[in-house]
């Protein structure tokens, strides 16, 4: 889903829910729900740079969140 395997969606999920509001709208409606940048940008009244500023937010949070949650994996597989 969205490029995220299954192990890493619930760290992923968690962390989407947690942004701020403004960045979690924007992650759900235009990666989720497809909305082009020019629809969200009507619908929610920002400009061009705003939303794009606030996508770009969500999508790097998120990538970490993977990118620890891929860290956490390997250190609980090296301690077993």
């Amino acid at each position: 889903v969205l490029g995220i395997d299954h192990g890493d969606l619930r760290s992923a999920c968690i962390v989407a829910n947690a942004l701020p509001d403004r960045e979690r709208v924007a992650f759900h409606q235009l990666l989720v729900q497809g909305r082009t940048l020019d629809d969200f940008t009507r619908l929610r009244n920002v400009s061009r740079s705003e939303a794009r500023r606030v996508f770009q937010s969500a999508v790097k949070t998120i990538g970490r969140a993977r990118a620890w949650a891929g860290q956490e994996e390997r250190a609980s597989m090296e301690q077993a």
